[in-house]
């Protein structure tokens, strides 16, 4: 088989996964922000009965009092509040303008809110691209 059909061919073949790609992670998002809709009376229902959602639930399916990240800085991510504790030997060796903190619950929301003003709640997948800033490290 000479070079030019085998360039041919392995063109072909990353054109096709990179629109697969493409394609399926549209399917995806769709599908995500659908069942989004779909559950959306029984997210607000728990976070109005539930006190420990009263907080998270706005700012992580509706981003309401949760703006983005300033850029440039190192991020930790830490699901829950033993992440966040655990954490902390490690963010205090950084200069506190370079902290960038989410978590996804109330208690570990409460824990990391001490080591930095950039402490916030990680929005839903659904609005993840739109919400991340380009940060010079991601820790999770």
């Amino acid at each position: 088989m000479s070079t030019l059909w085998k360039n041919f061919i392995s063109g072909i073949s990353s054109w096709r996964d990179k629109n697969l790609k493409v394609f399926f992670r549209g399917v995806y998002f769709l599908l995500l922000a659908t069942l989004q809709l779909v559950f959306t009376p029984v997210i607000i229902i728990s976070g109005l009965f539930f006190k420990k959602y009263r907080r998270s639930i706005p700012a992580r399916f509706f981003l309401i009092k949760n703006p983005r990240l300033k850029s440039d800085g190192i991020w930790f991510h830490s699901c829950s509040f033993g992440e966040a504790k655990s954490i902390q030997p490690i963010v205090e060796m950084f200069d506190r303008s370079l902290i960038r903190l989410t978590t996804t619950t109330e208690t570990g929301f409460n824990q990391i809110k001490s080591y930095s003003e950039e402490s916030r709640f990680l929005p839903f997948e659904t609005f993840l691209p739109f919400w991340i800033r380009k940060q010079k490290v991601l820790v999770v």
